[in-house]
């Protein structure tokens, strides 16, 4: 018979969940940058720097409007209200 164990056990569901959902991404990362370094060769650094500046250009703008748009109405608010904008 073998000993009781003494670890507790810690991870809940949701954290069963992130770390699956981790992994699973963490290994789409790992695959993103095999496929490029297939393409780019020598030069996958260069290419993911250019695509970290991309992205930061992409959250930049997407971000700016948001920020434009904070406080407007949009259409399906306007539905939930009775047709009322503003």
């Amino acid at each position: 018979m073998t000993p009781p164990s003494t670890l507790k056990r810690v991870v809940g569901l949701p954290g069963a969940i992130l770390m699956g959902l981790g992994s699973i991404l963490g290994t789409g990362i790992f695959v993103s940058i095999g496929l490029a370094a297939s393409i780019a060769g020598s030069d996958v650094l260069l290419a993911v720097a250019l695509a970290a500046v991309v992205a930061v250009f992409n959250g930049l703008s997407s971000a700016s409007t948001g920020a434009l748009r904070s406080g407007r109405s949009t259409r399906s608010d306007a539905k939930r209200r009775g047709g009322r904008r503003g």
